[in-house]
């Protein structure tokens, strides 16, 4: 809902190259985004996304808002599983996908830095090549089982994707990083 404006006009740029939630239901893993959506709006008299989808008995919604009043940009996603199927549905987890391109080279992919702080259950992550600065700050609303970030022999999404579980991955240094909770 915010890629146009209208079909008139131009696409806008990312703020992130992509960031999406994923669910586990009964041991079966699936990331959100080969998930149908049901409904996607507005909340009423607010700047809050609602996306609406449904999967395996969980009716699931999702929140997407940037605020407008803090003095750094800050994008917020948040998510919700119901049960509606009227029977116990066991083995629920909830994965976040979070890929900001903050590096180097025209696609920004190149030189990546990522590490987790458990003192504010987040990433931090930078452009390599600079020593202090932090283009980007992936944070959890509670501290997650897990933290992954993609290193050149582990590649959580990948580990989500074939039904597996994140191990903890804290640190990482590559070329098109991805972080994980």
């Amino acid at each position: 809902i915010y890629r146009k404006f209208d079909a008139a006009s131009a696409e806008t740029p990312n703020l992130l190259y992509d960031m999406y939630f994923g669910i586990r239901v009964a041991g079966g893993n699936r990331w959100l985004n080969t998930v149908p959506i049901t409904r996607v709006r507005y909340l009423p008299g607010s700047g809050v996304i609602e996306v609406l989808r449904g999967h395996n008995g969980l009716d699931i919604t999702e929140y997407y808002w940037l605020t407008m009043s803090a003095t750094h940009p800050i994008a917020i996603a948040g998510i919700k599983l119901k049960n509606e199927s009227g029977a116990q549905i066991g083995d629920v987890a909830v994965f976040a996908l979070g890929n900001f391109h903050v590096g180097t080279g025209i696609d920004r992919i190149q030189n990546e830095r990522a590490d987790f702080d458990p003192a504010f259950n987040g990433f931090f992550e930078r452009n390599a090549l600079l020593s202090s600065y932090y283009n980007a700050v992936f944070i959890s609303g509670a501290p997650p089982d897990a933290a992954a970030a993609t290193t050149d022999d582990y590649n959580p999404w990948q580990v989500v994707e074939s039904g597996g579980t994140l191990e903890n991955r804290t640190s990482s240094q590559r070329d098109d990083l991805a972080l994980f909770f």
